[in-house]
């Protein structure tokens, strides 16, 4: 398994063996306003528990719309992930940790690759607005 990053996030260990990122030229802009914060996030994360860790590990799949005014592009990324963190630790809080840490990671690296929109300004990446309580459901998959 080759780690292409390995990142402490406050009480969570993430680690991911494959991450791609891409531009999307334009989403559909009959079913997304121009001046929407939107973000989607769809996984096929499964809890993977031994006895002093319970480990989130599967693909996930963000997309973040450009916040700049004229522009409807976004940036895609997919990835490979594990995610440990200690035993007592709530599914749905380290899943939040995990997508509040790609956030902070899309930034900088938008920053560090000076990626730009369609319309040829700086792609802003919204902002981190989800909470452990967006992720409840995933709760379930530890039981």
């Amino acid at each position: 398994m080759n780690i292409i990053l390995r990142e402490r996030f406050e009480n969570i260990m993430i680690e991911a063996v494959k991450l791609d990122v891409e531009i999307v030229s334009e989403l559909n802009k009959d079913i997304l306003l121009h001046d929407t914060p939107y973000t989607g996030i769809w996984h096929n994360m499964k809890v993977d528990g031994i006895p002093d860790y319970k480990n989130l590990v599967g693909n996930l799949y963000i997309i973040f719309k450009n916040q700049s005014e004229k522009d409807n592009s976004a940036l895609y990324l997919s990835g490979s992930f594990v995610v440990r963190a200690d035993k007592s630790t709530e599914v749905a809080d380290s899943f939040n940790k995990l997508i509040q840490h790609l956030f902070d990671w899309a930034t900088k690296h938008v920053e560090e690759k000076n990626i730009v929109g369609e319309d040829g300004s700086k792609f802003i990446v919204p902002k981190f607005l989800y909470s452990k309580y967006d992720f409840e459901h995933l709760n379930q998959i530890d039981q």
